[in-house]
């Protein structure tokens, strides 16, 4: 059985990894802020204290941050993850987004762009990444393809 990846799907792969990679770096070099350490310790163990929410944020990324305590332990790094992990997929979003309305090239030159940007490398220190993948998702989802040309 041979498996056929076309070469764009193959270099959106690669802005992944690079992205991913990218992010990665940063985390483990970059200094805690003071918004992060807040939310860092409010991810502690969220899972097995049966919480449904917080009083002024939704729990996701709380949840996927304890998920990341429990694997690699209480670090930066850990609680980076799901800004690392998000932020990573939502190049292959923005590649798609701009499939719909532009072509190919144009949709690889913004998730390229996406993967090596400043602002979106460093987002992944609070919730904005896992918003800003949310927002890139549903974006996705609500665009009718029959309209787009």
């Amino acid at each position: 059985m041979k498996i056929k990846i076309s070469k764009t799907a193959l270099m959106v792969i690669g802005f992944v990894l690079l992205a991913f990679t990218l992010r990665t770096i940063i985390s483990f070099n970059l200094n805690i802020g003071a918004d992060e350490t807040i939310y860092a310790v409010r991810g502690i163990d969220i899972i097995s204290a049966n919480r449904l929410s917080t009083m002024d944020q939704g729990p996701i990324y709380y949840y996927i941050m304890d998920i990341g305590y429990k694997i690699f332990g209480v670090s930066a790094f850990s609680s980076r993850l799901p800004g690392v992990l998000f932020g990573s997929m939502a190049v292959i979003l923005v590649f798609l987004i701009g499939s719909e309305f532009f072509n190919k090239r144009k949709a690889l030159i913004a998730s390229t762009l996406f993967a090596i940007s400043g602002y979106a490398i460093r987002a992944i220190t609070e919730l904005d990444m896992l918003m800003t993948f949310f927002i890139l998702l549903s974006i996705y989802f609500y665009i009718d393809r029959k309209s787009v040309v």
